[in-house]
């Protein structure tokens, strides 16, 4: 209701103005178009010269030379008209920020009549990885200037009993404890039981979400644990690092990633360094990455296993490629999930593609219900992957057996690794050789009762 009335107060008093209004949804087309000519059939009353307005199924003309129309928020529709004004409504409901992007060049200005160009993007905020939050994080690098909208802002005047106020809680908390005393100020429209009443419904989070502009709890985040501690404040240290690993990630559209890991006799593992190459073949940087392999003595680069091709490329030319073990991407998203809890994940500042992808990287949202679901969305995971390559990596040779009695282990060759808690528990061995490891797998296999499958996942090194 408020952008529409904004539309016609710029169209009023600007003439021969044009004004686009782009919405989520055709319903929301109609209801905002509703709203503007609710607004716009009122001007007769104020004055005389807008009494012949003129409104079709999609715009409105003033007599002015003045104009509103409204369309939806699609590639094609974000592409046609070049107006002086373009407001936005919800959104954090639009399919992608495809859309976004094609939007910023919508509005034009206009040197002849003296108007500036301007883009408003107005919604709620309903999640931490959504639109409203890029554009948030991004305001300063676009250029954009942020105005915060709160519920006390528009709720109507308080009729101040706080006693009311207090015996209305959510989740511990009650609505003055909220308030504050704000809603003595406040000199909007809707009403306080209203307010009330939502607040009661929704939960917390939300609430503090939509209504009070706070920045949005992690729902649907696929790393929720996942803050600024983090990330270092500098370089990394290379101080007690028993090994530094790689993990890569091939793209050529979407960015190729190598990421080094250092870990640690304190069995925290950290992102020391991140580089991302894009439109460019894997023969054209192999010189860096070689580069960058020895510069940190990387034993081993763990890569996409789809991508034999390149690894066996990698491999001729001397870079330590090995395909990363075939582990489930949920399995993947586990391990880094456990580590980031436990505090043993850290990340220098400089890999601003991984810590951003860790921040947006979302669940599947049903845009029926607006809810996520629990498939993993696929796009903007490349340096993602590429971590989750290397630390499935470091537990190499594992031996998992499927559908085995409930005792069943895990075999891994190698120093033994204290990986993440994993749905199957596994035991560490100690091994010289390839004989040795198939030894104690068969006894292992010989002591289960029940039939079983089992994958063996490739074994690349071994330590006394």
């Amino acid at each position: 209701m408020g952008l529409a009335a904004l539309a016609v107060y710029m169209c009023v008093t600007h003439p021969s103005y044009e004004v686009v209004l782009m919405c989520a949804g055709l319903n929301q087309v109609a209801e905002l178009l509703r709203h503007a000519r609710a607004f716009a059939s009122r001007l007769a009353a104020f004055d005389s010269s807008f009494t012949n307005i003129l409104m079709s199924a999609e715009r409105i003309i003033f007599p002015n030379g003045s104009s509103i129309q409204v369309r939806a928020a699609t590639l094609r529709g974000s592409n046609a008209p070049h107006p002086h004004m373009c407001i936005f409504d919800e959104v954090e409901c639009f399919e992608d920020m495809t859309i976004i992007e094609e939007a910023l060049s919508m509005a034009m200005d206009d040197a002849v009549k003296g108007y500036p160009g301007v883009n408003i993007f107005s919604s709620s905020r309903k999640f931490r990885f959504g639109i409203i939050q890029r554009l948030l994080d991004e305001a300063d690098q676009r250029g954009l200037k942020v105005y915060v909208w709160c519920v006390f802002e528009t709720m109507a005047p308080c009729d101040n009993n706080c006693l009311e106020c207090e015996g209305v809680a959510s989740a511990g908390m009650s609505f003055k404890t909220i308030c504050g005393g704000r809603g003595r100020f406040s000199m909007g429209y809707i009403p306080k039981g209203h307010v009330l009443q939502e607040f009661k419904r929704l939960s917390l989070q939300t609430f503090e979400a939509q209504w009070l502009s706070l920045r949005p709890p992690p729902i649907g985040a696929v790393f929720p644990q996942f803050g600024e501690e983090h990330i270092l404040r500098g370089e990394a240290s290379k101080e007690d690092v028993i090994e530094a690993i790689g993990g890569m990630d091939f793209g050529f559209e979407d960015p190729t990633v190598l990421l080094i890991l250092l870990l640690k006799e304190d069995e925290t593992v950290v992102v020391a360094k991140e580089v991302t190459w894009r439109r460019v073949s894997v023969p054209a940087i192999l010189s860096q990455i070689k580069g960058w392999c020895e510069e940190y003595g990387v034993s081993t680069v763990w890569c996409d296993p789809s991508r034999p091709d390149l690894i066996t490329y990698l491999q001729s030319e001397g870079v330590p490629a090995m395909p990363a073990p075939r582990v489930v991407k949920a399995q993947r998203v586990d391990i880094i999930r456990k580590l980031l809890e436990d505090k043993k994940l850290l990340i220098v500042p400089t890999a601003r593609l991984l810590i951003s992808q860790l921040k947006e990287y979302h669940y599947e949202i049903d845009r029926r219900k607006g809810e996520p679901t629990d498939i993993l969305k696929d796009g903007n995971d490349d340096a993602i992957d590429a971590l989750s390559y290397a630390v499935a990596g470091m537990s190499s040779g594992r031996v998992r057996l499927i559908n085995a009695a409930p005792e069943a282990t895990e075999v891994i060759a190698g120093r033994p690794y204290e990986a993440p808690q994993l749905p199957l528990s596994f035991q560490p061995i100690h091994a010289n050789t390839e004989r040795e490891v198939f030894e104690q797998l068969k006894q292992a296999m010989e002591a289960l009762k029940s039939p079983f499958q089992f994958f063996i996942f490739p074994i690349t090194r071994f330590r006394v």
